[in-house]
Order: structure tokens, then sequence, then C-alpha cells
């Protein structure tokens, strides 16, 4: 064993990750031994027996196994490698990897780990990007990790390899980490296909809610405007009928977040929110909300989420952006928006908002997620009963027991856990007093967190009001006429462009010998796009969207060993794509600019007229 190689891969590791594993080595049952053809394998002791990591005889050759089975990647793929070992694997692996290949190394034996930092330099792979090595069996700490890694466009692109016999001896763990990878999966999967589902939605919806965007207020005028005040996110789940009375006791001594569904079972009960969520970009966050869709309580929304629920709305409107939205919001409003992580409920955004909002601790209630008494929501809400065909699932429940879910809002919950992991800086409390367990919050009646904090009267409805006020808007619509003619011009470029792309990209499809010469060709037409896109934050927005979706298709992302022939394809078929989507997003939204154009100008002619009647 070498003391310094061991220093420096102690250093670099705890660089890379704060962790210092010194402290393992005295206390590990890991031992060395060397195998047949001179090199080392390692020995633990786990459960009373003798196990050993590596072969005997030839780990070299072992590794090279391992690597055999690898297929089906590309230079995108997250490699998830359950086992580190004294690493030989790893570097075989790293062989065949490409530098945009992230890579998860867990090592659930933190002695295992230091006894392959004493004889092998890990200070290159350390340094790499993308990399990482995770040590133990935290959990939560390995929900962190897996977050730095997975996102909407690689969770289709994972893979999860198990080394030796690494998932038997730490079995337990290993089902933890399937888990883990499982939920990330449905998470982004379900983001994923709401974003395809409804892509036309969110450009119908933004453009119709444009005028609103315009001239109402950005989320970014409520942040951090209520540090340290209680808040209180009222969820339709069926235990909400035996408790929200009491938030009669709140009054303005907390915030009381309301979704569509529960807004008429406040107003029944005499409680006024200070907000209404609305996040849904379908109908059906209308049609939830339809009975009370004239109310005049300050609304939290998205620029993308159902226009008639906003068009209905009478009162004022705080916008959160959206991601894929960020430059045309800029580009016309000329302010800052804020995006946050809203999850896939209005319980998950409201959470969200109310951490923004500097709020705390967070209050749950009617948030069961889960059949309680077999309803799908409180009787005052509409509820239903639980139906033969459900999706069950079972899970913890606040006392202990077992309770009963669906894959939806079994999604809903593992969100809502995974954000208090990364925002524990706040007291989370869930009075729900029914339902499933969310792991992070402390359990007690709804009664017990009224007396407990709501303490002093935080004058929220004055407040609200003030920033209400103080952000008003003066009459603009000259200046949005303007951009919306400048964003038009330019959909049309990019629309021609598209078409003759697509046009000559489909002709290749039919040629038998393609070459660089054909690509070069096709490359001339995206760096005509390029240039609109450096110009136009607009366009960059509607543009970059889009190819990113090429990019991240399995299809069209770069195999590793490739042949020439078989790039040339594949670049073909991703200009094929690529040009005719931008070509049918660019004829579309343009045709919703129109339609914006013409109300606006209608609105114009009347703002005029009664200037010239006054």
């Amino acid at each position: 064993m070498s003391y310094s190689l061991y220093e420096k891969n102690i250093q670099e590791y705890m660089k890379r990750t704060g962790k210092n594993i010194r402290a393992y080595e005295k206390n590990s049952n890991a031992v060395l031994e060397k195998t047949k053809d001179n090199y080392y394998t390692v020995k633990i002791n786990e459960s009373g027996r003798e196990v050993y990591i590596h072969s005997k005889y030839s780990p070299i050759k072992e590794a090279e196994r391992f690597v055999e089975k690898l297929e089906d990647y590309n230079i995108k793929t997250v490699f998830i490698v359950y086992g580190m070992g004294l690493g030989y694997h790893i570097l075989e692996l790293i062989k065949y990897l490409h530098k945009e290949n992230p890579l998860i190394i867990i090592e659930p034996n933190e002695g295992v780990l230091s006894k392959a930092f004493s004889i092998y330099d890990w200070t290159p792979l350390l340094r790499r990007d993308k990399t990482y090595i995770f040590t133990g069996t935290n959990a939560n700490a390995l929900k962190l990790v897996l977050g730095e890694f997975i996102d909407i466009s690689n969770v289709e692109n994972l893979m999860l390899l198990p080394f030796s016999q690494y998932h038997k001896i730490y079995s337990v763990f290993y089902e933890k980490v399937i888990e883990e990878v499982k939920n990330y999966f449905s998470l982004f999967k379900i983001s994923k296909n709401t974003k395809e589902h409804f892509w036309e939605q969110f450009n119908k919806n933004f453009f119709n809610n444009l005028h609103s965007i315009f001239y109402q207020r950005s989320i970014n005028d409520l942040k951090n405007q209520f540090k340290n005040v209680p808040a209180f996110i009222v969820s339709a789940g069926p235990s909400l009928d035996k408790n929200v009375k009491e938030l009669k006791n709140v009054k303005d001594k907390g915030i009381i977040f309301s979704g569509g569904r529960t807004l008429p079972t406040l107003l029944n009960h005499n409680i006024e929110p200070h907000f209404v969520v609305s996040m849904d970009p379908g109908i059906a966050a209308y049609h939830v909300l339809k009975d009370c869709a004239d109310h005049k309580f300050p609304l939290i929304t998205t620029v993308v989420s159902n226009d008639t629920v906003i068009s209905e709305h009478q009162g004022d409107v705080f916008y959160i952006s959206n991601s894929e939205y960020r430059g045309l919001v800029q580009y016309f409003t000329q302010r800052d928006m804020d995006i946050l992580p809203l999850g896939a409920s209005v319980a998950n955004a409201s959470l969200a908002i109310a951490v923004y909002l500097g709020c705390n601790p967070i209050i749950f209630l009617g948030q069961d997620l889960a059949y309680t008494d077999g309803k799908h929501h409180a009787d005052s809400c509409g509820g239903t009963t639980l139906k033969e065909d459900d999706d069950l699932i079972e899970v913890e429940g606040i006392d202990g027991n077992k309770v009963f879910t669906n894959s939806v809002w079994h999604t809903f919950l593992m969100w809502m856990e995974k954000f208090i992991i990364h925002n524990p800086n706040k007291t989370y409390i869930d009075a729900t007093e029914g339902g499933a367990k969310i792991h992070g919050t402390d359990i007690m009646t709804l009664r017990q967190a009224i007396e407990k904090y709501c303490l002093k009267n935080e004058f929220i409805q004055d407040k609200i009001n003030t920033i209400i006020k103080a952000k008003k808007i003066g009459y603009q619509d000259e200046k949005l006429q303007r951009l919306l003619m400048n964003l038009k011009v330019d959909l049309e470029k990019v629309h021609k462009i598209s078409s003759q792309g697509f046009k000559e990209a489909h002709q290749l499809l039919n040629k038998e010998n393609t070459d660089e010469k054909d690509i070069r060709r096709l490359n001339l037409f995206e760096t005509q796009l390029n240039d609109l896109i450096k110009r136009n934050e607009a366009v960059a927005d509607i543009l970059l969207r889009i190819i990113n979706d090429i990019d991240t298709n399995n299809e069209f992302i770069e195999k590793m060993n490739e042949s020439k022939e078989e790039k040339c394809r594949r670049l073909i078929n991703r200009n094929v794509a690529l040009h005719k989507k931008i070509e049918d997003t660019a004829f579309n939204i343009n045709k919703l600019v129109q339609s914006v154009i013409d109300q606006d100008i209608e609105i114009i002619k009347i703002f005029q007229c009664s200037i010239s009647f006054v």
C-alpha cells in the first residue's frame, strides 16, 4: 500500500464529495489479497461469511467480461455502476465511454473504496467531468446525487450495471438504488409526456395569455416577501373535510394557498385564501374552477397555464415563467420572471411557491395522497370512491400502517419528498390527519399547527395589496404590436429556411451514396437558423426547444464507433425530423401571433376612440 497514493486519492475525493473516508479504514472489514495473476482482490466479511469482491484468479479478465455485456448505448447514456470494488472493471469501462457519458459509481462499503484508493491513482477519474463515486447506503444522499445526473433529456437513456456479486452482497441497498432510479424515471417520464402531449396547447396558452402576461405581475414581485410566515397548502384529499374548518383561525396569521378544486370548499366555510394556484395547461383546470372562475383572489399561475382560467379570472395575476418560454417572456416583457420547480400537481407547485415566498413553516392539509376511507377526494371537493380497476400501490401511512395510493399520487409524493430533501432549511408539517406519510414532515393536527405557529398578525393582505399597487404597468399596446410584428417577420424567415431544409434532407433519404458534402450542405440551413437564434431571443426559445428535443432523441444521438455511412444516414434523418418540426411549428405559432395582433388592433382602436371621446 502506497501511503502517498492513498492520501492523493483521499484529498481529491474530499474535494469532489466533501466526504472523508479515512475513518472507515480503521473499522473496515475489507482485506486485500494477491490473486493468481499477481493483482489484488478484496475479501470482506459480510453477515458472518467471507466473500471475494473480485476473481481470486484474474480480475482483469473478469473486468473485460463485464464490459462485453454493453450494448445499445450512445454518447449520452448515463451509466450507473453498482459496485466499485478495486476498480478494474471501471478502468475497462472508461475505455468504452465518450467524454459526454455521465458515470455514477455506487460503492456501499466505504472500506472497500479505501482499499481501492491505496493501490491505484484514481485522481483522473475523480476529475473527469460528469463522474461521481457515491459511497455508503444513505438513500437520501443518493437521491441528491442521482438528481445531479438524471434529467428529462436522458431519463430514457440510463444503464444500471451491477458488478460481480454486489447486487447479492448488498441486496437491500441495491433494491433501494433500483427504486430511486425508477422514481426518477417516473418523475421525468411524466414531465416529458406532459410536454409532448401539451406541445400545441402550451403555445396556444402562451399567446392567448400574452396580453395578461405583458400587463400583469411576475412571481419575482413576491420573492421572500413573507419570510417566516406560516403557509397552509390546502389540497382536496379525503381528510380535508375533517379539519378544514380550523383554517378560520388562521386569518392573517398565515398564508393560505388554494387550488381550483378546493376553492369552493373554502368559500363554503367562509374561508378566503390569500392566493389561488392553477398550473394545468388543459381545460380540466377550468372545469374544477368554473363555479368560482370569476373570483378576485390573486392567481399564481404559469405563462403556459390554461388560457380560459386566466381569461375568466377577475383579479390580479402573478406569473411564473417556464424553462422553454424564458426567452419569449423576456422578449415581450423585458422583465425578470423566475422559473420554479413546480412538480406535477397544484400541491407540488404550491410547496415550491411557498418556499420561494420565504414562508416557514409549510403546513399541508388535505394532502392524503392515498385512498383514505376508499375515497379519491374529500366529499366537499366532489369526492369519488376507489374503483376495482384503479392501480394500487402500497405505501406507509402517517400512523405507520400501510395505505393504498396510485401511480400518479405516488409520483406527487416522491416529488414532494425530494423537494424537502433539497430544501432542508424549512419546517414541514403534515396536518392532513390521514393518508400517506410524507417523509421529511412532522405529523400534527391542524389545530396544533395553528396554535403553535400562528402567533401574530402578519398583515398579509395589506402586504399583497401594497405589492400589487406598486407594480401597475401603464398602457403600452403599440409596443406589444411592434414586438409581435417583428416576431412574425422572423418566423416567416424560419419557415422558409426549414421548408427548404426539409425538402433537401428528404431528397437525400433516397440517395444511395451520401457523403460529408451532403451533410455540409444541410448544415447551411441550420447555420441560417442559428443566425436568427442569435438575433431574436423569442425565436431562440421556439427553435432551441425543438433542437433540444431532436438532439436528445436516442435515434439521433451519435452511436459509439458508428461508420461514416451510419453517421451520414443518422444526420440526414435528424435533419428531416428537425426541419419538419420547425416548419410546422413556425407556421402554427405565426397563426397564433397573427391572432394576437388582430385582437390587439381592436383593443388599440377602442382605446384611441375612448381618448378621442374624452
